[in-house]
Order: C-alpha cells, then structure tokens, then sequence
C-alpha cells in the first residue's frame, strides 16, 4: 500500500492476465493516478470498462501503445510521469514464442529494454519486472 498509494503508477500489458489482475489490485490501494498500457485495443478496453465501475475513477487513465515503439512511450513517460512501474507486458505463450523467436525478442527483449531506459532516464523511483519465463 505504501508503495501505490497516492503515486503516479503505469501497468504495461495491463490487459493482459497477469497485467489486468495487477491492475485489479492497484486501483483498490488508491493510486494517484494508475496508467493502464496495452497494444490490445480489446483487451485494454476491457480492464478498462470493468475499472471504471468503480465509483470514483478519474485517476484511471487507458493508454493503447505497444513497448516496441519507443516514441510513444517517451512521450507516455513525459505526459503521465510514472513513479511505479510494473512491467507485465510479454509474449508468453511457448510455442508460439518459439515459432516466432524475431517477434519474440523485439518484444520481450527490446520492449522491456526500452521501458527500463525510460525508466532510468526519467528517475522511476520503483521498477517490478513480472518475469513471465
């Protein structure tokens, strides 16, 4: 609690299973403002919609960027200015990572890269990594 509350949070992959449930669980430990990132238009859509049922949801904010585009996300940096980081954004599924290692590395490799630059480079206090390997 003491980690979120009141702080300025993003979530990558926040559509995701792992990034929505941490979303979930950040939201009722008041955030000062909680970034919800996805590449999934769908997905980002729906932890969204089932946040916003909530009373008071303001603080709430949904961004549709993918980690590989390094340009969006430093302006997502500049604009929200993100404290905490949980980073749960990955390609997960085995076999279709192994099918697609090039894909697979731009984005859990590259990807993860770029967050933790940014995260460097604008003083993030705190970066979780959820390790999904």
């Amino acid at each position: 609690k003491e980690l979120i509350q009141g702080r300025r949070v993003l979530v990558t992959g926040a559509g995701g299973s792992i990034g929505s449930e941490l979303a979930r669980q950040i939201a009722l430990l008041n955030p000062g403002r909680l970034v919800l990132l996805d590449h999934s238009e769908f997905n980002l859509y729906q932890i969204d919609r089932e946040l916003r049922i909530a009373d008071d949801t303001n603080f709430i904010v949904p961004v549709l960027a993918d980690i590989k585009d390094n340009h969006t996300l430093s302006d997502v940096f500049a604009r929200y200015m993100p404290e905490v980081v949980f980073h749960a954004a990955a390609y997960k599924h085995v076999h279709l990572v192994e099918a697609n290692p090039f894909a697979s590395i731009l984005n859990n490799v590259m990807g993860t890269r770029n967050l933790l630059a940014l995260s460097e480079k604008t003083m993030v206090e705190t970066f979780v990594f959820i390790s999904q390997v």
